[in-house]
């Protein structure tokens, strides 16, 4: 009896230790699935989309300058998502799209820092001042 408990107990324990490896991984999407959770009414798939860009982004590749040119037309109406956690994400896929592609981005750029200095006037939280003075820290 108290084996079959020490057994159930320890099969628990590796389960739990799974879900909490495979919790922290987000799997590589197509650009064409990002791009459609990216342009969506909800909040919940625009979080998903984010998580997949900078997924896409970490992991070394690039986009495609049709993909890219959607992407930062998405990004521009996503500086007034209303989400907190959205916002959050945004900012941070924003600083990795201007980091992998810098070279690309000249015909932006002046949308984009209107946007930033139009942030940077607003009340936000500290933690996303602070983001956004990273990101024009990256643009200089």
């Amino acid at each position: 009896m108290a084996q079959q408990i020490l057994q159930q107990s320890k099969e628990a324990e590796a389960a739990v230790a799974d879900a909490l490896e495979c919790w922290g991984h987000i799997p590589v999407q197509d650009v064409p699935t990002i791009l459609k959770h990216l342009s969506s009414i909800h909040w919940s798939d625009r979080k998903e989309g984010l998580l997949g860009l900078l997924s896409v982004l970490r992991s070394g590749r690039t986009l495609s300058l049709p993909d890219l040119k959607k992407v930062t037309d998405m990004f521009t109406k996503m500086f007034m998502d209303p989400h907190t956690k959205v916002f959050t994400l945004f900012l941070e896929a924003l600083g990795e799209l201007i980091h992998v592609h810098s070279a690309d981005l000249h015909s932006w750029l002046y949308i984009l820092l209107t946007r930033l200095f139009i942030k940077t006037g607003t009340d936000l939280l500290s933690s996303l001042q602070m983001k956004i003075q990273k990101i024009l820290s990256i643009i200089r």
